[in-house]
């Protein structure tokens, strides 16, 4: 029987290491080339990112975004009364997200969703009544795909938010103007001092204040699922 030395122990280790990681790579390419997922992110200046997860031989090609940023801003028309715009910064409520999948025949259609990810200031922004979310930042929505050629399929979704009930549905701008929708009530003008008009400047700005505090930070992460039929 031969002796096993120090220096053929260690052959024997490495080799056996070798063996066991090369084992190890075959199971996983092989199950790579059955179901692969694939993740694709695209990057863009402003605060939404658009990215894509897939199965298989499913591609999603996104095309780059025409608006980049939702702004809870006052409208660009906006230049007169109580809230105006400052120049520079409008209203924007929608991005539109669109794309092309290829190799649909193996896309399940009915499992083919977007979804806005949003973070928790944004959900409090919604209870407090300042916004309304859009639906895909609730729930998964079931894109609607159009045929554009052998195998492939064009998609286009409008994420829009709405302005909730705090504002009357309007724009901050246009709700505080309006005097037949614009009436605080002495509670809530009471913490406040000054003449009547102050008051109301002051009410107005603490509730703009609370409400940009929980939406300037904010970004939206937005993921197009494509699955296996």
């Amino acid at each position: 029987m031969a002796k096993l030395t120090r220096n053929s122990y260690k052959r024997k280790i490495i080799l056996f290491g070798v063996i066991v990681f090369m084992s190890i790579a075959l199971i996983s390419t092989g199950f790579a080339a059955w179901v692969m997922s694939q993740e694709k992110k695209q990057s863009t200046s402003g605060n939404v990112t658009v990215g894509a997860v897939t199965e298989g031989n499913i591609e999603v090609i996104l095309d780059e975004l025409t608006v980049k940023d939702f702004k809870f801003e006052p409208k660009e028309s906006d230049k007169t009364g109580r809230v105006r715009n400052d120049g520079t910064n409008f209203e924007s409520l929608t991005v539109t997200v669109t794309g092309t999948i290829k190799n649909t025949q193996f896309l399940d259609v009915n499992n083919t969703t977007i979804k806005m990810i949003v973070k928790d200031e944004v959900k409090q922004a919604e209870t407090a009544g300042y916004i309304i979310l859009p639906e895909c930042a609730k729930n998964e929505v079931v894109l609607t795909l159009i045929d554009s050629g052998t195998n492939e399929k064009k998609f286009s979704y409008e994420i829009t938010f709405k302005w909730g009930s705090k504002f009357g549905g309007d724009n901050p701008g246009e709700y505080y103007d309006n005097s037949e929708k614009f009436k605080p009530t002495e509670e809530e003008l009471s913490g406040f001092e000054g003449t009547q008009e102050e008051k109301i400047t002051a009410y107005i700005k603490s509730v703009l204040d609370a409400f940009h505090a929980l939406m300037d930070t904010s970004t939206y992460e937005v993921v197009v699922t494509a699955k296996l039929n």
